[in-house]
């Protein structure tokens, strides 16, 4: 054990040794009840980016403005893809010139659950009122199987990961590694679990999944 699954706080022998990330966005994780807290991956993100992320468990969570600065990234049949608005958002020399803000969005909102969890979160009205996105040709690696899910459904740490590299992707290029750390306990468990199991686990008999570590 590392850290505390309940509080998201590191082991003392650890708090010193664990990176720090710096997120250019605000985002909140709204995780499920039941979600089984040695399972999930929302912790991680309060460890590593502790001053922009925040975790909430349903039903408790705050009543966000309809602002169009808020969004939810949830891969629903009508969300838009992140890429597409953040191309339209993309900074010109007269918006960088008139304080206009760099980015589309000021939070992101993630659920953590497990995918046949997720109806009553999104379905709630604070939630199924805000616009939603979601990112696209990303193949998850994480080691829990979902039956009967596409891998390109991904653990929570996995979508807050590639949501900022693709934002700075498109806004801060060129990217060079500013979120890698995000995964520092993803990457340690997926090696540790892989090494015991191998490719026997049931999450890896899907002919679509890439077993390579994506940094």
């Amino acid at each position: 054990m590392y850290f505390c699954y309940t509080c998201c706080v590191p082991l003392p022998f650890l708090q010193e040794k664990l990176p720090q990330v710096t997120l250019p966005v605000q985002v909140d994780i709204i995780k499920h009840p039941l979600e089984v807290e040695g399972k999930s991956t929302a912790c991680h993100a309060v460890i590593l980016a502790p001053s922009q992320v925040r975790l909430f468990t349903y039903p408790t969570f705050p009543d966000y403005p309809l602002d169009g600065r808020t969004f939810v990234l949830f891969p629903s049949a009508s969300s838009q893809p992140l890429s597409e608005l953040l191309e339209k958002a993309r900074p010109t020399v007269s918006s960088e010139c008139d304080n206009a803000p760099i980015l589309p969005f000021d939070r992101l909102i993630f659920i953590d659950s497990t995918w046949n969890q997720t109806k009553r979160i999104i379905n709630d009205e604070r939630i199924a009122r805000l616009p939603m996105l979601k990112i696209t040709e990303v193949q998850t690696v994480f080691w829990r199987y979902q039956h009967g899910k596409p891998s390109t459904h991904l653990s929570t740490i996995e979508a807050i990961y590639y949501t900022m590299k693709e934002i700075h992707n498109i806004h801060f290029p060129p990217y060079t590694g500013e979120y890698d750390n995000l995964l520092f306990f993803f990457k340690f468990l997926y090696h540790k679990i892989h090494g015991i199991y191998g490719d026997a686990l049931k999450a890896y008999q899907k002919d679509d999944v890439d077993l390579r570590f994506v940094r």
